[in-house]
This record gives structure tokens, sequence and C-alpha cells, in this order.
């Protein structure tokens, strides 16, 4: 694939090149609403940026250009040495990684896997020419060519797509920890021989009547990693799998555990003050659905505050997700709706108080309330 025809895409798609004076460098940007997106080109194959101070200089000054107006902003760099370009992780700004060598696209961990629509763009064309770049690099591999030199026609010409976090990531995420200590409570309880009621009990299930009668603080972080059967656990994982990365993708790990905090604490204080409210003590509680439903609440905000286009879930499908969820908590016996409203609810209004764009740089005895 050449350059120039990724150029055009995003010119078809409605941006406007912008021609720098350094010959390495185009800006493109293009209007959506009160936002400009701007998109920072920069062929680094001959080492131009020199490490990460030369980035930070051109994305200020590139972010100078659109003081004026509210923004985002993402730097394409080319290159033919990832390690070269590692440095870059350090900075504020967003940035993708065009690897002319793996022909790939490389986002690292903490920067935005999408950016108002273009990994479509980027996927088009490198879907059209995945054949000729394979073709191509076997040929390099017959006649023992090593990286792109500086001068030499790169095999960026023939990107082929590889969207790229590594499962060294996903391994280390906030949110895989999550899931772990989770399962890890579940086999415990399951190889207990105290019997499922009285562990869960022993080691943080919320009884709400003793609860108002002698507040166990402790039990509002501990039942949230209590389940009562296989399904119960097995679903909320399930959910927490597919949306938790992408937020963590998107908040960072430090922002995503305190969101995951708050929605358990939020869950809990919305499930209490509703059993209060109905007259109903005689029930235990435990389950990470309402944590889960805080992580699906922010996902919600996360797709409306970008409108539905920066990350690979579309806004329709976040929709139909919650429906679902709800839907089958609704058509199963003891499960704690006020928990699922509480978390969602919390993790919505966190969304707005603390999301402004990618970073960059949970049958028993006494009554329901499953989570």
């Amino acid at each position: 694939m050449e350059l120039e025809q990724l150029a055009k895409k995003m010119e078809e798609d409605g941006y406007q090149r912008i021609a720098s004076n350094v010959e390495q460098i185009t800006l493109f940007l293009k209007r959506e609403g009160e936002k400009t997106c701007g998109v920072c080109l920069v062929d680094d194959r001959t080492g131009i940026l020199d490490g990460s101070a030369m980035f930070e200089t051109v994305m200020k000054k590139t972010e100078e250009k659109l003081k004026d107006c509210e923004h985002d902003l993402l730097a394409l760099i080319v290159t033919n040495d990832v390690e070269r370009e590692k440095l870059h992780q350090e900075s504020s700004y967003a940035f993708w990684l065009l690897d002319v060598v793996g022909g790939r696209r490389i986002v690292f961990e903490r920067q935005p896997i999408g950016f108002h629509g273009l990994e479509g763009i980027v996927e088009d064309v490198l879907d059209r020419t995945r054949g000729e770049w394979a073709a191509e690099a076997a040929r390099a591999r017959k006649n023992g060519a090593g990286a792109a030199a500086p001068g030499r026609q790169s095999p960026y010409s023939h990107w082929a797509y590889s969207h790229r976090v590594g499962w060294k990531n996903y391994l280390c995420s906030v949110n895989t920890v999550i899931i772990l200590l989770n399962v890890v409570m579940f086999v415990w309880m399951e190889l207990s021989p105290e019997g499922p009621d009285l562990w869960r009990y022993r080691h943080g299930a919320l009884y709400v009547g003793g609860y108002f009668e002698n507040p166990e603080l402790w039990r509002n972080l501990a039942s949230a990693f209590i389940h009562f059967d296989f399904v119960h656990i097995f679903s909320n994982m399930l959910v927490l799998w597919f949306t938790g990365r992408t937020v963590e993708s998107f908040l960072g790990w430090w922002r995503y555990a305190l969101l995951y905090l708050v929605s358990i604490l939020g869950s809990d204080l919305v499930s209490l003050l509703w059993y209060w409210w109905v007259g109903r003590w005689n029930v235990v509680t435990a389950g990470a659905s309402g944590a889960v439903f805080g992580v699906v609440g922010m996902l919600l905000f996360i797709m409306l505050y970008e409108r539905g286009r920066n990350g690979r879930i579309p806004l329709s499908q976040i929709l139909i997700l919650i429906f679902f969820v709800l839907y089958a908590g609704s058509s199963s016996e003891g499960v704690n709706h006020s928990a699922h409203l509480g978390g969602l609810l919390t993790g919505f209004l966190s969304g707005a108080l603390f999301y402004r764009g990618p970073v960059r740089s949970g049958a028993r005895r006494p009554g329901e309330g499953k989570r």
C-alpha cells in the first residue's frame, strides 16, 4: 500500500491535508461537530524524530495550530525501528506505530485503539493489499533482505494489518487481575469443606439485616469477589472480559482500578438503600455484577462522549449488551437488580466526572441478592 493511498482515503473521509515545512511530516484535519480531529503523519524511517524530545516538539507545534478549538490529536509514526519509537510511550500524546518491517499497526498499552473511525480507514486499505504485502515479504525473506534502510523503498508500501496490544499486556492488566481474583475466590469456595453458605458469609457476603445492625465495611469490597454458582461467576466474568479490557485501554490502569472500586461502593449503596426502603432485611447479597455494570456504564459514557467512533465497539452493540444483560437478570431468580442499576449509574456518572478522552502516555436460603 502506498502512503498516498492512505492519504487519499483520509481526504475522502473529510480530512484536509496540510503540508508542513518538513517533508516527512503531514497534518490532516477534520471537523466533527464542535471538535477538530488532527492526525500528524510522521515518516520516521530515517529517524527524524531522534528520540522522544523531538516527538514532543513536533506534537506541541501541531497542537498549537489547534489551540483555539476543542480537538483530539493522534500521531501516526511510520518506522522501521520499533525499539527506537518505544521512547514515545512516556509522552502525553496519543500515537500509533506503523511498523514497516513487521507489516503491522502497533498500539501500545494506554493508547487509544480507535480514533474517530481512522482505524476503519486503515483496515480497509490494508485488507485490499494484504496478499500483495505477503508476497513481497516472502520474496524479501527468500532474498535475505533485512529491515528497510534509509533511502531504500520501504515495505511500508504494502503493510498487512495487525492490531497488536499483545498477550503480555492483557495478562498484566488490572482487568485480568480482577477476573483471576474472582476465579480464585470461587474455586476456594467450591473446595472448602465448610459448605458454600457458611463460607460465603465468613468471607464477605453481605447479610443486609446484620449489616444495618453492625456495619462491617470490609464486606462491601469482599462481597464483590464472591459468587453463588458457576453460571453466576461465568456470566459476570464473560461480560467483564469483553468490556473491561476496552475500558481499561481508554482509562489506563489506575483510573480503571478506581472506577471498579467506586462502582462496587456505588452499587452496594443503592442496593442497601433499596432493601431498607422495601423492608427486606433477610437477604444475603454478593457478586461482581454491580461493579461489572459500572464498567459497562463507563463504556456507554465513553461511546457517547466519543460519538461512538473512538473504539472498536459501536454504540449500538453497547446498548444491545446492556439490554440483554438486564433481560437475562430479570428472567433469573434471586437477582439483585438494584445493584445492577446502582453500578450502571455509578459508572456512567464516573465518566462524566473524570473522563476527558483516551489516556495518552460478580438458590440461597435467605432471599435474593445475586449480583
